[in-house]
């Protein structure tokens, strides 16, 4: 039986849902055809119109499970799947990709966050930026007033003291963090050419809710 659950959680969403409208619906075929059987060869007092009347309520029931299969699918799983592919960019550095599923239940809720989430990641990362930035000029200025190339040399001069190395080495590092930076993808923001500029261009078709 674990060994089942365990199997089950590895199962999409989707799948689960269809299996289980379906096998509400062969049990509701089932209760009806054996309920059908007892009634007409156990019970033969019942009235005819009463046959006809229990076919209906079957016909009915059977196609308000049908409209809920649907209703589930579009109202609930596929606004899932559009959340999880929206996400799954996001996470690859795509945070221009907001969600753009509007609804006022959780599901809406879930976007929301998410978009929230996409929008503070890229503060942070507009933040470090400016901030690299700054360190970026100031090691510029500490390496001017001590005449000497923040570019790393292949044959160190001799008698250089550690400080040039370590002010080399934080701006390696400091042009490593920019680089990460650049990676991604930002909504209506571009990096280019060292420079933050506004990006209205985008054909994304999303907005911020």
């Amino acid at each position: 039986m674990f060994t089942w659950l365990q199997a089950a959680n590895d199962v999409s969403l989707k799948k689960k849902a269809r299996l289980f409208f379906l096998l509400n619906f062969m049990l509701t075929l089932i209760t009806a055809a054996g309920l059908l059987y007892a009634l007409a060869y156990h019970d033969s007092g019942m009235p005819k119109n009463f046959y006809a009347v229990l076919c209906i309520l079957l016909v009915v029931l059977l196609s308000v499970q049908v409209v809920a299969m649907v209703y589930f699918t579009r109202g609930v799983i596929r606004p899932l799947a559009e959340i999880q592919a929206a996400s799954r960019l996001m996470a690859d550095g795509h945070l221009e990709t907001l969600n753009h599923v509007k609804r006022a239940d959780e599901i809406g809720s879930l976007g929301e966050n998410i978009n929230d989430l996409a929008i503070n990641m890229q503060e942070v990362l507009l933040f470090v930026w400016n901030h690299s930035q700054s360190s970026r000029d100031l090691l510029e200025n500490i390496a001017r007033n001590l005449n000497f190339s923040l570019e790393a040399e292949k044959h160190s001069p001799a008698g250089e003291n550690g400080v040039r190395k370590d002010i080399r080495k934080m701006h390696r590092n400091n042009e490593n963090l920019k680089s990460i930076v650049m990676s991604f993808s930002y909504f209506e923001i571009k990096l280019e050419d060292e420079k933050m500029v506004s990006d209205y261009r985008q054909e994304s078709g999303v907005k911020i809710s």
